[in-house]
């Protein structure tokens, strides 16, 4: 119950933008920079899709379908036959960039597991009171003496302990094994990553291993795995759970060892049967996130036989054995589990009977081909406003006003490395700002990685060599982030010790008055959050409108699945903020916020 409070009192400082009091004791920068170069002493093989049966045309009307704005998708990676047909990444996300997986990870932990029991490390029905004994008081014991690792694989504990109390708590096996029940272990399915935390506690118990040492000795290494890292909880434990990032061409390399029944180029890395047990139906799910039910740690799919990984926001890899197809993506959409469009899109290409593919090579189609290859080259991240935007601004002379996305006028003309000469307005200038929460970190990437700034506090356009860079203050951190107008640019953002790679694009365009707006979409490429902001550039006063994608109160829509509040919400205290309708309303205040900034001086080193 005291977790639960605890988790409470941060939703409710969150809504109410006090920040200072968010900064956990218990936060411990951990993400590092991406690696400069990537190891892969292993790369699948590439080839023509028509070498593996499938047609070339079909395949680019795949990514078509898949470039739906709403998906917001980063990148996707087909292959077949254990042979890469086609890659694409949408800008600014590239395929070189590895990817926050998000819940994907959970089928990661589910092999490590296999490859545990297998060795004789712990059993399915072991009880986790018996492998943290230090942790079980004979109260708790003789009250739920009936979980074992079972209930954990299958997410069937009935442990009230979850992601969210995850954050304000250090002790998380203590917290997971002391929290009240929702059911009793074994009765029905709550997702909660917690559970899936838990395997990697007890891997690291009975190994003496970290999970992360233990797959890298036991998986990764052996399939030419080596550029990812995993977070760890304040006990030094691998969350297990979430907290891992990776390259999408490693992702198919996970799909296809399942594919291949745990077999990787003849050496058997994980059990056939644990494979064969995992990858099929253990527990059934409710409709609103899979209606064909859950393995050990993986998703069931629409087609017989598939199955999948998925984590929120559109992290999933796609295994159809009867095709021996494989398909990674990544992406940023306010989807949270299996259920959705995409998965509509991606079953209707691959999953279909009447799907075009062969068992054997198709003849080759150069055109087809090449209109493939166009049109991956042309990809783009399609998760922009919408050209039509009303400003709810209550006050001012911006009341009412509608912001029409207007191509840029040519009477602007350029500045050096194509900067819109329109621009000559705000370089040179300093601007403080109205007090805010709002940052170019989104607040979803905030909340995720519990790393929260304290609100953009002013900011500067400067001219450097290479082009234009926006640099923002927000409490004693400076951001310098470089702007890309006609190719996304590329740079870096450190929040409280940790650095998160941004892809920014930039262009200006016309309100309904003919007056300029710098719109940017600052996308942090290794993650699944991007930061829109508006400039109304004037001289003197700047209107600075912030969102972000997917939007925080979207998702919120389905935090009711996954974090049960349900025993909470007749407690006084907290019964306003257990309400999901009044937490997302606030949640689009704090990240929709509009903010003035005044001109405080001249800036003598706006060019560099």
């Amino acid at each position: 119950m005291l977790s639960s409070i605890k988790s409470i009192e941060l939703i409710s400082n969150l809504l109410q933008g006090k920040r200072e009091r968010m900064q956990s004791d218990i936060f411990v920068p951990q993400k590092p920079e991406m690696p400069e170069f990537r190891q892969d002493p292993q790369p699948l093989e590439r080839t023509t899709p028509e070498a593996q049966g499938v047609p070339s045309e079909w395949l680019a009307a795949f990514y078509e379908a898949m470039s739906e704005k709403t998906l917001a998708s980063h990148g996707i990676m087909v292959a077949r036959h254990g042979k890469i047909i086609a890659s694409g990444a949408f800008k600014p996300y590239k395929e070189w960039i590895w990817h926050i997986s998000h819940s994907m990870c959970k089928s990661i932990t589910g092999l490590a597991a296999g490859i545990a029991i297998d060795e004789g490390y712990f059993s399915l029905e072991d009880s986790i009171y018996d492998i943290f004994p230090e942790e079980s008081k004979w109260q708790e014991m003789m009250r739920r003496r009936g979980i074992c690792v079972r209930d954990l694989l299958t997410m069937s504990t009935g442990a009230a302990f979850n992601e969210l109390s995850s954050v304000t708590e250090d002790k998380w096996v203590e917290g997971f094994i002391r929290s009240p029940e929702i059911f009793a272990p074994g009765e029905d399915f709550a997702y909660n990553s917690t559970n899936t935390f838990m395997i990697s506690a007890i891997i690291q118990k009975t190994t003496g291993m970290k999970m992360l040492d233990y797959l890298n000795e036991k998986l990764f290494h052996p399939m030419g795995i080596y550029d990812l890292y995993w977070e760890e909880n304040p006990e030094g434990i691998n969350k297990g759970g979430w907290g891992l990032s990776l390259w999408i061409e490693d992702m198919v390399k996970l799909g296809i060892l399942c594919l291949n029944r745990g077999n990787w180029k003849g050496k058997q890395l994980v059990p056939e049967y644990w494979i064969d047990e995992a990858c099929r139906k253990q527990i059934d799910t409710p409709e609103a996130m899979n209606r064909y039910g859950y393995g050990y740690q993986f998703w069931m799919c629409r087609r017989p036989g598939a199955y999948q990984f998925n984590g929120m926001l559109g992290q999933n890899i796609v295994i159809i054995p009867d095709r021996d197809i494989v398909i990674a993506a990544t992406g940023g959409s306010a989807c949270l589990f299996p259920e959705g469009k995409a998965m509509d899109i991606l079953m209707k290409y691959f999953g279909e009977d009447d799907a075009p593919f062969s068992d054997g090579p198709l003849p080759e189609n150069g055109e087809a081909l090449q209109q493939l290859n166009h049109t991956l080259e042309q990809l783009s991240f399609s998760g922009a406003a919408p050209a039509v935007r009303k400003i709810y601004q209550h006050k001012g002379r911006f009341k009412g006003k509608t912001l029409v996305m207007c191509p840029t006028p040519s009477r602007w003309g350029r500045m050096v490395s194509g900067i819109p000469k329109v621009m000559e307005r705000v370089v040179g200038k300093v601007y403080e700002m109205e007090e805010n929460t709002a940052s170019v970190v989104p607040l979803m990437l905030q909340m995720i990685h519990n790393n929260y700034s304290m609100g953009m506090k002013g900011f500067r356009f400067t001219i450097r060599k290479d082009g234009l860079w926006l640099e923002t203050r927000e409490g004693d951190i400076v951001h310098r982030i470089k702007i890309g107008f006609e190719e996304p640019a590329y740079s870096s953002v450190r929040l409280n010790g940790e650095h998160y790679m941004v892809g920014s694009t930039g262009a200006v365009r016309e309100d309904e008055d003919g007056n300029p707006v710098l719109c940017l979409m600052l996308s942090y490429v290794e993650t699944t959050s991007t930061a829109v902001l508006k400039f109304f550039l004037d001289a003197e006063e700047i209107l600075v409108k912030f969102d972000e994608l997917p939007r925080v109160e979207d998702v919120a829509a389905a935090m009711d699945v996954m974090i049960p509040l349900r025993s909470l919400r007749d407690l006084n205290p907290v019964r306003k903020v257990s309400d999901w309708k009044f937490a997302r309303d606030e949640m689009e205040k704090a990240t929709r916020q509009q903010v003035r900034a005044f001109c405080i001086r001249k800036n003598t080193e706006s060019k560099e």
